[in-house]
């Protein structure tokens, strides 16, 4: 048997062993339901990062650059050369 499948919760009969009896620290809490929905995103919150769509110069330039980007992201080339993605899709090395 492969070591592997030992280390993921099987014992050496190849069957799943069973988690011991909860202790108070490994409980799972009950989620209280409310009639407010969940907060999502508050003005007060940072802002979201922008997706952004990388120009076809910067594709043709960068050709390992995908399509879709977050605004700011830096990306790693093969050559390890770091390229940051602005706000227009522009690529600057």
């Amino acid at each position: 048997m492969s070591k592997g499948r030992q280390d993921r919760g099987f014992g050496t009969s190849g069957k799943r062993r069973q988690a011991g009896p909860r202790t108070p620290d490994r409980q799972r809490h009950a989620i209280a339901l409310t009639q407010q929905p969940p907060r999502v995103n508050m003005p007060e919150d940072k802002p979201v990062s922008a997706v952004v769509i990388v120009s076809e110069k910067s594709r043709a330039q960068y050709p390992w650059l995908p399509r879709c980007v977050i605004a700011g992201s830096v990306w790693r080339g093969p050559g390890n050369e770091r390229v940051r993605i602005d706000a227009q899709g522009q690529a600057k090395a």
